[in-house]
């Protein structure tokens, strides 16, 4: 039996798988935009945490980022294409759930 988590937000209360690496604006993403069954490919996710994980460190070289965030963004941008395949949640189509995730961690 999968166990789940409550979270809250400004909408109210949410059930989160309890090994999901995201939070309630996500899981309503997942639960109203779900479109299809297919999720964006391993490499492409890959790819893009690669892209960020860049960005960071060429911004906070260029003191357009803090050296704080811009560790904390090249870390976790690390642990996605090291470790974290199949920990994503949701459909590659869907328009918006890349924002719904871009502001729960802000």
């Amino acid at each position: 039996m999968k166990s789940y988590r409550l979270e809250h937000d400004s909408m109210g209360e949410v059930s989160i798988p309890q090994d999901a690496l995201f939070g309630p604006q996500t899981q309503r993403a997942v639960n109203n935009f779900t479109i299809s069954p297919k999720q964006l490919p391993w490499p492409f996710i890959r790819a893009l945490a690669w892209i960020k994980q860049a960005a960071a460190e060429t911004n906070t070289a260029l003191g357009l980022l803090d050296e704080k965030s811009g560790e904390a963004i090249r870390d976790a941008a690390s642990e996605i294409a090291g470790r974290l395949s199949g920990t994503f949640s949701g459909s590659g189509l869907p328009d918006r759930i890349g924002d719904q995730h871009q502001y729960e961690h802000q």
